[in-house]
């Protein structure tokens, strides 16, 4: 999804496989935290604040570029498969699921 405002939602959104890049401008913020989310993979190619809630699973980041603050929260592990560049601060819960950055 590419815009040049903000990315909200208002319904649960699932994602079966595959890469989903989000692109909402850098000044601008990404807000998906609907209980019910699943996501597979996501990019983040230009955004301010992301906040991702993901209720059914792990979430892997592909590179991605934030220029404010990333919050993620799965009920399974966050992995990586590229550099994460946020310019402000990064929040990862998982429960008891894993974390695994090594990009």
């Amino acid at each position: 999804m590419n815009t040049t405002g903000s990315i909200t939602q208002v319904g649960a959104l699932t994602v079966a496989g595959g890469l989903t890049t989000l692109a909402a401008g850098a000044a601008n913020d990404i807000v998906l935290d609907t209980a019910g989310n699943n996501f597979s993979s996501v990019a983040i190619t230009s955004a301010n604040h992301v906040t991702l809630d993901d209720d059914t699973g792990g979430v892997e980041m592909a590179a991605s570029t934030v220029s404010g603050n990333l919050s993620l929260t799965t009920v399974g592990a966050i992995t990586q498969t590229g550099v994460l560049d946020v310019t402000g601060t990064s929040s990862f819960n998982t429960g008891a699921a894993a974390i695994t950055l090594n990009q």
